[in-house]
């Protein structure tokens, strides 16, 4: 166990070398997991993937990626892997370098709460549509298709871009920022249990959490070629 959670702070302070390298917002906490945590425990897969989104977004505004001394997949752990950090690895990792980077990474974490919860098993027969929606909820594992925006990564910024209303209070004076909005797309490809996982401003928060309930319906998330719904993470900008 002691092994464990050494290489789980090991790997913590990577991630948060990447995020500062990139100038990315990311903040960690001490892993609470209660076994032999190798850095893909519920809350270090969650850590993962926030820090993923946020280097495919730069990817996507054409900003340049950097990893520092380590190899792209030391950033996400495949759960079934032995953990192995490269030293000496060019210090300067670009874009382009970032196409591979999925493929060895952890996969979409569904992730309801800080803790696993089992699927309940129904009887097939009382099973019914109703409660297909609700009870996948807490499932949490690995996914092998994330949720997607319709039309891709893209689309969704120019929608975003387009339907984002800036509070009117802040017109003159101005507010800038980020608020991180973590939400549920769930089998039908609905936005719903937004919350805020970083602020910005009370208002700013509130119009953050309308756009995400308001986006149209996202392709849900798959495993093994079943729907089910997957906690995702958005950082909306608010600038004038």
């Amino acid at each position: 166990m002691k092994r464990g959670k050494q290489t789980c702070r090991i790997l913590k302070e990577i991630r948060k070398q990447i995020a500062d390298a990139n100038d990315i917002e990311f903040i960690t906490s001490e892993c609470q997991f209660k076994g032999d945590c190798l850095g893909t425990c519920p809350k270090c897969e969650s850590e993962v993937h926030y820090l993923e989104q946020q280097l495919k977004h730069r990817q996507m505004l054409g900003k340049a990626i950097t990893l520092f001394g380590l190899s792209a997949g030391a950033i996400a752990l495949n759960a079934a892997e032995h953990v192995t950090v490269e030293p000496n690895i060019n210090t300067g990792m670009r874009t382009e370098q970032m196409n591979n980077m999925r493929a060895n990474s952890v996969e979409e974490t569904v992730l309801i709460g800080n803790t696993i919860t089992p699927k309940p098993k129904l009887n097939k027969k009382k099973k019914s549509k109703e409660a297909t929606d609700s009870e996948d909820t807490t499932l949490m594992g690995m996914v092998e298709q994330q949720p997607s925006f319709p039309g891709g990564q893209a689309v969704m910024m120019e929608w975003i871009a387009n339907h984002l209303r800036y509070p009117k209070q802040y017109v003159e004076g101005g507010v800038t920022g980020k608020v991180i909005v973590q939400f549920t797309v769930d089998i039908k490809g609905r936005t719903r249990d937004a919350v805020i996982a970083r602020s910005l401003d009370s208002l700013c928060d509130r119009e953050a959490i309308r756009l995400v309930l308001s986006m149209p319906r996202w392709n849900p998330g798959t495993l093994n070629g079943k729907k089910l719904p997957v906690k995702y993470t958005l950082p909306i900008s608010f600038k004038y």
